[in-house]
């Protein structure tokens, strides 16, 4: 009797780690602000994506791209959903990050303007604002200035107004005239009589937007761990995709906003339109981010695009058909 009681105690404790629920691995990534762009992270993790990967992830918002690169050489981050540029930039002062998928092929922005201006041409003289020199904005003025044949700083004046929200209320006050602008924001600025006068993604730049990085160190240590966070974070990109209900709610959860008309329209250009199902990223694309930052950061104007991304995981799961099976319908 005892050797029987003896044995069921020894089948037990072989047991327990399938009678248990495996322990999820402690993940802290971050995403640098409040908009249609971070959708991606929102609904995987709302949907249980990471879990599913044996990911316990802590998503967490900090604001500005440079105090995410600020995060992750500290260590105090394992992976970021962030701009390219200010990434770039930590890297080319020394960090060793490395952006291992791109979710936007192009910049996600429109110009809009005061009423006054109905074409380009009138913008001369008058003043642009932008979030912050430097920034993804800033670089995007400059562009789509040059493109007018007009020079900034110039025949154009850009102004440093801080987040979008600021640039719509300085737009309505008319301490500028224009600002690079994407949904809230711009639902907000066409309300106010504002008018949108060129879409960025028509300009056909390769420009990598947005995107998921790492640091090298960290992926190295954990390999297993970064490629189980792109599966769960293709996974949630694909349910935004076919799942627009459940998308919306999401937005609507993070976002705070409540008029289904803004979410429609965050949710038509930021995951309908732009976002990427496979998500590589560019030699051209971050090219492009160089010669934006060369003006201010003498060291990008030599610096190679194949130092600052590495797409080793995104073509495994695209060859091994993980991408595809995604969008399969059960």
């Amino acid at each position: 009797m005892k050797v029987a009681r003896l044995s069921a105690v020894v089948v037990f404790l072989i047991l327990i780690p399938q009678l248990l629920p495996a322990q999820l691995k402690s993940v802290k990534a971050a995403y640098p602000s409040v908009g249609g762009g971070q959708a991606p992270i929102w609904v995987a993790k709302e949907a249980g994506a990471f879990n599913r990967q044996g990911l316990d992830l802590d998503a967490i918002l900090i604001f500005g791209g440079n105090k995410i690169a600020q995060a992750m050489i500290a260590g105090e981050l394992q992976i970021v959903q962030a701009s390219q540029a200010p990434l770039i930039s930590a890297t080319l002062g020394g960090a060793d990050l490395v952006f291992i998928a791109n979710l936007y092929p192009t910049m996600v922005y429109s110009l809009y303007v005061v009423p006054e201006i109905q074409k380009p041409a009138d913008l001369k003289g008058k003043k642009l604002g932008v979030t912050s020199y430097g920034a993804v904005i800033d670089f995007g003025t400059r562009m789509i200035l040059k493109r007018f044949g007009l020079a900034p700083e110039t025949d154009v004046a850009i102004i440093q107004i801080g987040g979008q929200n600021n640039a719509v209320a300085a737009m309505a006050a008319r301490g500028i005239h224009g600002a690079l602008l994407n949904p809230p924001a711009s639902m907000e600025a066409l309300n106010l009589g504002m008018r949108e006068l060129f879409d960025m993604r028509d300009l056909g730049v390769d420009y990598a937007f947005l995107g998921v990085a790492v640091s090298r160190a960290y992926w190295n240590r954990n390999p297993e761990v970064v490629e189980r966070f792109m599966k769960a974070y293709l996974e949630g990109v694909s349910i935004a995709k076919k799942d627009s209900a459940f998308a919306l709610r999401v937005l609507e959860k993070y976002t705070k906003v409540r008029d289904t008309k803004v979410l429609t329209e965050t949710y038509r250009i930021f995951v309908q339109n732009a976002l990427l199902e496979k998500p590589y990223t560019t030699s051209q694309g971050i090219q492009a981010n160089l010669d934006g930052l060369a003006p201010r950061l003498p060291a990008a104007k030599n610096a190679k695009p194949e130092t600052f991304y590495d797409n080793r995981i995104i073509e495994k799961l695209d060859r091994s058909g993980y991408i595809q099976s995604l969008y399969q319908k059960k």
